[in-house]
């Protein structure tokens, strides 16, 4: 500000010589406050460039000295003449620039250490405008404290430790201050000021403070609002109790947001931050409850849906502590956590005490069947309380209930079928009290009534087949003696082979062998190879056989004649494949190997036959193949 007035004057203000001849005048007024120029005018060819220049320097010059505290009177005026000696303006003579300065000076007042200087000689005295600011802005510096050194306070220990020069450079303003402040007669309230703020410095450059954040925060606060107090209280005292209000609030949030921050590295520290998580849960809906009710969202919606997915991986434990944690800070968030506890507890009860039942089973002390109805009733809770629609939840009970009726049914069901099967078998051998003949009569009707049900594909009583059919053995047996006994096992044998399961069966192996390949002979369908004089193929229908030549020698050695029509299958074959299917379809066992087997060996015919009766007698001995081999 001090620049531009001394720019501003630099044009108008010199050595004035007086003349004759063109004049200029230019005038000023106070209004609002500020001094502005109302008007310019010149005569006798003469140029307003001059007049306009000083008053305009003047009235910048004045109102930056009302920054400062210096009053003006509204409406006052001030008439500029610019010409020689004998030019006459409006009743008032021509002046000097200086003349002028001092004349506006005159009649300006200000209060403290301003109105001191500004009623010092150097300011009523002087034409340098640019000088009286000066001074008036140095009073006004020693009336707030702050001299050249205050832009130190925060630097002086390092340029302490840099140089010497750099220090002296540093404290040159205020050996100019003082010099100014002695010319206006201010040395000794300058002297006083600059005294304590040395020591201060002195003090700090002897043993630096380094504040901390919270330190430094509250003294900023004290300081704006003790600036509050002071000029809002010479306006309205009674906003005083207020502003005391604000700070108040205004400190426990600064100690509040530190809380935060210690509190946040305590939980990571500890190993729950989950609670840090959830906190964030509720920053973000602070942050965000207002952006979201304007966009027609509910900000309660994510804020419950982020708790839950952070609760439904926490045990009852974390739950705990998190209802504890949020109880002052979040009441809310502190519920919720008391919800999810109360479910989570019931679990881990739940659970516990499925193990006790368990071990109640264990000892005798509770049947498996009021274990298996506790179980269920347990696994239909747990999935009752996942479902909140009304029409699902009403529908998941009825389906529940049923389900409830089956298991118990069920358990009669076996029950009553353990029961039904241990009679049969006790009423089907002579070890039971009964008669050979009794004996016999019951493991016969027993049989029958599985075949039955067997031929009709029911899976259970195929099941049977294989014991039912071994206690009618012993009990004709224990009945007859050896006597048909041969003939007997084989009539029983039939009729297990033509069930539809069985021919099923041996269906699917006969066809697993027509699959193998040609090169050692058997079926063939298509373009054949032979051999007869020389490489030759030939078509077949589907079902033709193709002999070896060994074995078609053979065949004919045995008086087959000249024919080339492949004889009926070796019964050996059914048998072995008989055996096999009782094996798979009675005893569980797994045809697979047996049959990759024979797939790998390219044999075929009696080879193949060899084979299979070769892989199943290795199967039965290892007892992987349980059953009768032939």
């Amino acid at each position: 500000m001090v620049g531009a007035i001394a720019g501003a004057l630099g044009g108008g203000i010199g050595t004035q010589k007086a003349s004759v001849g063109p004049n200029a005048a230019a005038t000023l007024r106070v209004e609002n406050g500020k001094l502005v120029r109302i008007g310019a005018d010149a005569d006798n060819g003469g140029s307003t460039d001059r007049v306009v220049a000083v008053t305009d320097a003047v009235a910048t010059a004045v109102n930056a000295m009302t920054q400062l505290g210096v009053q003006v009177r509204e409406g006052q005026q001030y008439f500029f003449v610019d010409g020689g000696p004998k030019v006459v303006n409006n009743g008032k003579r021509a002046q000097t620039p200086e003349a002028f300065i001092r004349e506006v000076m005159g009649t300006l007042t200000a209060d403290g250490l301003v109105g001191k200087a500004l009623a010092s000689d150097a300011a009523q005295n002087s034409g340098d405008l640019n000088k009286i600011v000066q001074g008036l802005s140095l009073a006004k510096s020693i009336e707030q404290a702050n001299s050249a050194l205050s832009n130190l306070d925060n630097s002086l220990h390092a340029v302490q430790k840099s140089a010497f020069a750099a220090t002296a450079e540093s404290l040159q303003p205020m050996v100019d201050q003082f010099r100014l402040a002695q010319e206006f007669g201010l040395e000794a309230d300058y002297a006083s000021m600059a005294t304590g703020q040395l020591t201060a410095i002195l003090d700090n450059i002897r043993d630096p403070v380094q504040w901390q954040t919270v330190q430094v925060a509250v003294a900023e606060l004290d300081g704006q609002m003790a600036a509050f107090r002071d000029q809002v209280g010479k306006v309205n005292p009674a906003l005083v109790g207020l502003i005391n209000d604000v700070e108040a609030a205004a400190k426990e949030k600064i100690y509040g947001d530190y809380r935060k921050t210690f509190d946040a590295g305590l939980n990571s520290a500890r190993g729950a931050d989950y609670l840090n998580q959830l906190t964030d849960v509720r920053t973000w809906w602070n942050n965000n409850w207002a952006n979201s009710l304007m966009s027609g969202r509910n900000p309660n919606d994510m804020y419950a849906a982020q708790a839950k997915a952070i609760f439904d991986g926490l045990d009852v434990n974390q739950l705990g502590k998190a209802v504890e944690y949020f109880a002052e800070l979040d009441p809310v968030m502190s519920g919720l956590a008391a919800a999810a506890r109360d479910i989570a507890r019931q679990d881990s009860l739940a659970g516990l005490d499925q193990r006790y039942r368990a071990v109640q089973v264990a000892l005798g002390q509770l049947s498996q069947a009021e274990f298996d109805r506790y179980q269920i009733e347990l696994e239909q809770a747990r999935e009752l309380s996942a479902v909140t629609d009304p029409v699902v939840r009403a529908r998941l009970q009825e389906v529940q209930t049923l389900e409830k009726q089956a298991q118990a049914y069920e358990k009669a069901r076996q029950s009553g079928e353990s029961l039904t099967d241990w009679l049969t078998n006790k009423l089907g051998t002579s070890s039971a009290g009964v008669s050979a003949s009794t004996a016999y009569t019951n493991a016969l009707s027993a049989y029958q009534s599985d075949l039955a049900k067997a031929a009709a594909n029911d899976n259970d009583a195929l099941g049977r087949m294989a014991s039912t059919a071994d206690r009618l053995l012993t009990a004709y047996t224990d009945y007859f003696g050896s006597q048909g006994a041969t003939a007997f096992w084989q009539k029983i044998m039939g009729e297990v082979a033509n069930l539809p399961a069985v021919k099923s069966y041996d269906s699917s192996i006969v066809d697993a062998i027509n699959r193998l390949p040609h090169g050692a002979g058997g079926p063939a369908t298509g373009l054949t190879m032979v051999n007869d004089a020389g490489p030759e193929l030939i078509r077949l229908p589907t079902g033709s056989m193709v002999m070896t030549s060994r074995a078609s020698v053979d065949f004919l050695r045995r008086g087959g004649g000249t024919t080339t029509t492949m004889p009926a299958p070796d019964t050996a074959v059914v048998e072995t494949l008989r055996q096999l299917l009782r094996a798979v379809v009675f005893n569980g066992a797994d045809m697979t190997t047996v049959l990759e087997g024979l797939k790998d060996s390219g044999l075929r015919q009696e080879k193949a036959l060899a084979a299979l009766r070769g892989q199943f007698k290795r199967a039965g001995d290892a007892g992987t193949l349980p059953g009768r081999a032939a």
